[in-house]
């Protein structure tokens, strides 16, 4: 469901991701056509919901990530806020802590409209 599935069907790599033994507020990674697509952890079961806090660590893990491979910019939809049912002042708090501009990784936040 949600952009899981959309991201499953476009980059595939589930046994690359397994290989990466993810733990809840970490980060898993795909390498596809030079850049990298970012799979935040935030629980355990697609059916479960997240927190905000295993949110906050997961992203603290991408920044990570970004800031040893020198990723400088990532693009995502509202991340959390979809089925997941999180709302998005908290999270934008969330990523603004994260991702002050000092830290030189640009986030972009894409808003998807339903057609």
């Amino acid at each position: 469901k949600g952009i899981a599935l959309t991201f499953k069907s476009k980059f595939g790599g589930v046994d690359e991701l397994k290989r990466q033994q993810p733990t809840i507020g970490g980060v898993c990674t795909l390498s596809r056509g030079g850049r990298y697509i970012y799979y935040l952890i935030t629980k355990a079961k697609y059916w479960n919901k997240p927190t905000y806090d295993h949110l906050r660590s997961s992203l603290e893990a991408m920044k990570a990530h970004c800031a040893a491979h020198r990723v400088r910019a990532v693009a995502m939809p509202q991340i959390g806020c979809g089925l997941d049912g999180l709302k998005w002042g908290p999270v934008q708090d969330i990523l603004r802590t994260v991702f002050p501009p000092e830290c030189g990784i640009k986030i972009t936040v894409y808003i998807y409209r339903k057609p």
